[in-house]
């Protein structure tokens, strides 16, 4: 699943406590990345997660199913 302009990942962090054996991205600034990473490290959920720094105006290099 790929959540742009996700903020630090707080929906991302709910849809994989639900469905544990999905992976997400989270494409967002780089300075609310820092953020979300600890974010999402707290919730459990870090290593199920790709960071991609990007703008949503510019274009968007993520790849994902849903």
């Amino acid at each position: 699943m790929c959540d742009v302009a996700g903020g630090i990942g707080t929906v991302l962090v709910g849809v994989l406590a639900a469905r544990p054996g999905l992976h997400g991205v989270l494409v967002e600034a780089p300075g609310v990345l820092e953020e979300a990473d600890s974010h999402l490290a707290g919730a459990g959920v870090r290593n199920r997660v790709t960071l991609v720094a990007g703008d949503m105006f510019a274009g968007i290099e993520a790849t994902a199913d849903v």
